[in-house]
């Protein structure tokens, strides 16, 4: 069983989006990012082999003050 990266890449991937809609978000991403052009090369190696953080949502986490 060969293993997979959880990359942004791979989640494209599941969701069969195409490699133009994934190099579309890595444009937006770099510019949302106040990067220059030059380093979107940098932003998609990054989105494509970079594993994604386990994020837990927690609801009613917050404390409440009366």
């Amino acid at each position: 069983m060969k293993n997979r990266v959880n990359s942004l890449w791979t989640l494209f991937q599941e969701r069969r989006l195409s490699r133009r809609t994934f190099m579309k978000s890595c444009v937006a991403l770099t510019a949302i990012l106040g990067l220059p052009p030059t380093m979107l090369d940098t932003v998609v190696k990054a989105a494509e082999t970079t594993e994604l953080p386990t994020v837990i949502w927690l609801t009613w986490s917050r404390m409440y003050r009366l």
